[in-house]
Formats: structure tokens, sequence, C-alpha cells
């Protein structure tokens, strides 16, 4: 149909109201899109350095925590189980990955973290009572996070004192300090560390951190295989249930990286690559399962019984293995702030926006800031002394919020978002067996939870 101009206006007068350079700023528009566009592709990352930011992000203290998750599964159950929860793992966080992605394009939004996604899952639903509680499943999603943060936190401050006390005793021999007294001892070193709140001290404190955990971890790998080892019919093949349970809770501690996917999902160039056969998570999750599994074989025919909570307190005091337990020391104790990170950019805010709100002084809120990470650190003490042995509090937070996060919430998660799709736009038994697969991981997580969690209670009560 012909345009037609508005009643009383000349055609001629109209067009005269378009400027001249009308096409000029169309292009320049369109030049300012695009050069944001290439500025925001260059801050993302690329799919290699996104699987060494995976590798480098799973693999921590809980590798060397391993071999006494051998011992309390035995070889062959603890081998078995570590492969089968890496595999569990990689299925629950693609399951994760693509539930974000579907709920990005749906919702027309910025990239979801965890707790968010959870939230938005539930808000899309086409039952009413799955979307009342869209508040409900994000909270629970962050509570399960901070609480398992504050976990591996108290996991560090035990690591940190326990390789102190060796080394004070290597260089002191008599120097008669309890180990109790250095519970005492580090505070102030972990009081110091946490008052960090600049991004790129963080960053550097960060690669330091990474560069020594190399390097330990290449040393320690070599002196367990090239080190004289038992016969494997001289030691258990399998355990029992309740040792099944703890050692998976420990190699779930050890595999935990459902807080670290979505983030790093969210920064790469080409974000379906972070799933399928061959993509990030996949492959990541594959060389970290791999490189534990030797760390715990190895280790545990190394050591036998024997083996410590941690790998490292059974090396020697030579010099070499004396190096290699100061830099994971102080790896650790590096990768501390890392960990209290994320309960101070989910909890502060809500301390601080409400004070922004009522133009309160700005030093007055870093002051607050100062006090929230202080209160984290003594939380972390009292955790650490209440729970002071690595291998009663790792398998604890790994087999209660650790496994919640890893096998409970994302087939959860799947289901209530794809859950229309599957059942009225795909054949019955697509529906049906996808729905079946996670009601088999919801259960089996629920189990681990239930059990590990359990038994690990009547063992720290029980000392």
């Amino acid at each position: 149909m012909a345009f037609s101009p508005p009643t009383g206006v000349d055609k001629d007068d109209l067009l005269g109201t378009i400027p001249e350079n009308w096409d000029d700023e169309i292009q320049t528009r369109k030049r300012a899109e695009s050069a944001v566009r290439r500025a925001d592709y260059k801050k993302k990352i690329s799919t290699t350095f996104s699987l060494v930011n995976m590798i480098r992000g799973m693999i921590g203290p809980g590798c060397f925590a391993m071999p006494m998750s051998f011992k309390q599964a035995g070889l062959w159950g603890a081998m078995c189980l570590d492969f089968l929860l890496g595999a569990l793992s990689t299925v629950c966080m693609i399951k994760l990955v693509i539930s974000a992605q579907y709920l990005v394009k749906l919702n027309k939004c910025a990239p979801l973290d965890y707790g968010n996604m959870a939230g938005a899952a539930f808000a899309s639903s086409d039952f009413k009572f799955l979307r009342k509680l869209e508040h409900v499943a994000r909270w629970f999603v962050n509570c399960c996070l901070i609480f398992l943060q504050f976990g591996i936190a108290s996991i560090y401050y035990i690591f940190v004192l326990d390789h102190l006390k060796e080394i004070v005793d290597v260089i002191w021999p008599e120097n008669g300090i309890s180990r109790d007294t250095y519970f005492l001892i580090v505070l102030p070193a972990f009081i110091a560390l946490s008052m960090v709140r600049n991004i790129h001290a963080m960053s550097w404190i960060c690669l330091f951190g990474n560069v020594l955990m190399t390097i330990s971890l290449v040393i320690i790998l070599y002196k367990v295989i090239v080190a004289p080892h038992i016969h494997t019919s001289q030691l258990p093949a399998f355990t029992n249930v309740k040792g099944t349970v703890m050692a998976a809770g420990a190699i779930l501690y050890a595999l935990e990286g459902q807080a670290l996917v979505l983030p790093l999902e969210n920064k790469m160039r080409h974000p379906k690559e972070m799933a399928g056969w061959t993509g990030v998570l996949t492959t990541g999750i594959s060389l970290v399962t791999l490189i534990y599994a030797a760390c715990g074989f190895y280790g545990f025919i190394t050591y036998g019984e024997s083996v410590a909570a941690s790998i490292t307190l059974n090396l020697s005091n030579a010099p070499l293995d004396f190096s290699v337990k100061i830099m994971l020391m102080l790896v650790v104790y590096s990768s501390y702030l890392l960990q209290e990170f994320p309960v101070v950019q989910m909890l502060f805010p809500f301390i601080k926006i409400p004070l922004r709100a009522r133009k309160v002084r700005r030093a007055y809120i870093v002051s607050l800031e100062f006090l929230f990470r202080l209160v984290f650190v003594l939380i972390t003490l009292g955790i650490s002394w209440a729970i002071p042995n690595l291998d009663d509090i790792i398998p604890l937070f790994g087999g209660s919020a650790g496994m919640t996060l890893s096998l409970v919430i994302p087939p959860t998660l799947e289901t209530v978002t794809f859950f229309r799709e599957w059942w009225h736009e795909r054949p019955r038994h697509y529906a049906l067996i996808h729905i079946g697969l996670n009601i088999c991981y919801f259960t089996l997580g629920w189990f681990f939870v239930i059990t590990g969690t359990q038994a690990n209670v009547a063992k720290i009560l029980s000392r």
C-alpha cells in the first residue's frame, strides 16, 4: 500500500524533516555497535584457555586427599568410584550448561550464575506451584554454595596449620607447641589475607599459587610413581558401604566444579564448546579424573594403610620434599582468598545496598566490609576447630553440599527447565527416558548425601 502523509501535511514538508546526514548517522551507529561487539569478543577467552582454567580451578588440595579415599573405599573400589563420579559430574555439569543456555535464550537475559539459573528455571515452569518456588530455589542453591565455600575455607585453614606445624617441627624440633595452639598462630595471617579487596592483587596472588601448585603436583606424582610399591594383593580391593560413601564425599570434594562452570561458560567466545563429547567440560573433567586416579592409586600403593589425610604429610623431610610442603602451604594459604570472595559477593550486598540507599559514607561501608571479612575468617576458625582433622572435614562437606550441588540439583533443574518441551514436543518415550534418568541421578545423589553425612557425623562424634 502506498504511503500517505497525515491530513494537512505536505509530503515534501515531511521529507524535509529527515536529516540530510541520516545515512551517515545510521552507519556511525552500526560502526559503534560493531566496535562494542568486537571489544566484548576480545574480552572473552578462547576454548583452549577455558580448558586450562577449568583444570586449574578443579585441581587443588583435594587431589592430595585422594590416597585416603582409596584407603577408605579399597584400591579398586575407589578407582571405580573415581571414574563413576567423574562421569556423573560431567553429565550433570553439562545439564547445567545446556539448561542455562536455554534459559538465557528463552528470557533474553544476561548470562546466569548457578543461583540465578535455579530461580529462572522455576520461574519459567508451566506449573504454578513451581513458579512460586523461584526464590526458594535460588536461595537453596546459594546457601549450598555458601556452606561449601565455608567448608573449603575451613579445610584450607587446617591444611595450612598442619603443614606449618610439620615445617616448624623440622626447623625447631624442641618447640613444644601443641597443634591446638597453631589454630591461633595462623589466625593473624588469614585475617591479613582476607582483607585484600583489590581484584588485580587477588589475580597476582592466585597466579603465584597456580605456579607453585603445578610444580608441587608434578614432584609428588613423580615421587609416588617411582617409589617402591606395596603389591596390590596386599591391599584391600573393596571395604564396606560406610567407607565407600565417605570416600565418595572426598572424591566429590576433589571434583567439585559446579560453581566454576557457569561463570567460565559466560566468559567463553564460543559458549557452545563448553558442552559436548569433546567440549571443555568432558575433556577437562576426564583429565582431572585421570590425575586424581593416578594420585590416589600410586599414593595408596606407596604408603598403604599408613597414608595420611593428605599425602603431603607422608613426605619425608628431605630438601625436595620439605620444599614441596612449604610450596603447598603457600598455595593453599593464597587460595583461601578465592573461597572468601564468592561469599562476600553473595552476602555483603544485602548490607551495602541499603546503606548506599541511605547515603551512608563510603568509609563506613568499607569498614563494615572489613568487619564482614573478619567474621568470615572467625567462622572458618570455629569450623576447623570443631572438626580439626582433614579426613573428617573433607568427606563431610564434599558428601553434603558438594554432592547436593553435583548430583541432586542439576538433574532437578534440567527436568524443571525442559519438562514442557519433553512432554509436549517430543515422543513420550524420550520424555520418560530423560525424566527416569534424572530421577536416578537425583536418588543416587540423595543416597550419598544422607548415608555419607550420617557416617561422617558418627565418625566425628566418636572421636
